[in-house]
């Protein structure tokens, strides 16, 4: 019985429900995983950006005539 194994494991009563879903109409969506990885690359192009448009960036870039290659976050935070 799942239920009760999953009772036992997380310590209160657990209820689990099925339902049926007709996969060629539905979409599904993403997984915890998916949607973690969206957000660190969603952060990584804001930082990239925000690094990019830095005045002090733009001075650099222009005074050593080079280019940024790389942009890694000092902080496991959120821009």
């Amino acid at each position: 019985d799942l239920e009760r194994l999953a009772g036992a494991y997380f310590g209160s009563q657990v209820r689990l429900e099925t339902a049926y879903v007709d996969q060629s109409a539905a979409v599904a969506p993403p997984s915890l995983a998916e949607a973690k990885k969206a957000d660190e690359t969603d952060r990584a192009k804001r930082l990239r950006d925000d690094a990019l448009n830095h005045p002090m960036v733009k001075t650099a870039i222009e005074i050593f005539e080079g280019d940024v290659q790389d942009v890694k976050p000092i902080d496991k935070g959120y821009v």
